[in-house]
């Protein structure tokens, strides 16, 4: 898909809210951060105004804090917080079920090169408890050698633990890869018309 100006507009504005973000550490789960709903780190899963940049790096931010934030700054609602259901709070195995459902999901593949704002997934797991991380700068080389940003929670080689721009895809996708059970971090795609241009 080819995105019109306003559309470029709202998906540039959202990257820029992360980047400022750059080095915000991952914080500790406060109190109710699971609760639905709530404004509290890591998670910020909360529908409305966002938090301060100096609220929001003193409480720390995960990986799906810092997409549900991204929604937030262009006044779009954290998707997963449906009221009818009281026990959603925003976490990587609800938002990958909720794209799934709604039927937004494609698979991950090396091969393609995806467009700005596309957002990467690995389902919620008991062993690294899933991933999601946002193209922050596509190379039509291919995916794996776009830039994406996210809030890496595992020891990638740099010792820190904090949002980052990544200079390529590669480096997150292979962190885990064995080339058997284990194909590589990234399982799923979901474009940006499909959680970034819309409730």
């Amino acid at each position: 898909m080819k995105y019109n100006a306003e559309q470029t507009k709202i998906i540039k504005k959202s990257l820029a809210f992360a980047k400022k973000l750059q080095c915000t550490g991952r914080g500790k789960v406060s109190d109710n951060a699971y609760k639905k709903g709530s404004n509290k780190p890591p998670y910020w899963a909360a529908n409305g105004i966002v938090p301060s940049i100096a609220e929001i790096k003193k409480g720390g931010v995960n990986c799906v804090g810092l997409i549900n934030l991204m929604r937030r700054a262009i006044g779009l609602k954290v998707s997963v917080l449906n009221p009818n259901d009281k026990t959603r709070f925003g976490d990587t195995g609800e938002w990958f079920s909720y794209l799934k459902k709604e039927k937004r999901l494609k698979e991950f593949n090396i091969s393609k090169s995806y467009p700005v704002g596309t957002l990467l997934l690995r389902n919620y797991n008991p062993i690294d408890y899933g991933h999601v991380a946002v193209i922050y700068e596509e190379n039509k080389k291919g995916v794996l050698f776009s830039k994406l940003i996210h809030s890496v929670g595992w020891c990638d080689g740099s010792g820190k633990k904090v949002v980052k721009i990544d200079d390529s895809v590669g480096r997150s996708y292979f962190c885990q890869y064995n080339g058997k059970n284990n194909k590589g971090h990234y399982t799923h795609i979901c474009l940006p018309e499909d959680w970034l241009l819309k409730n």
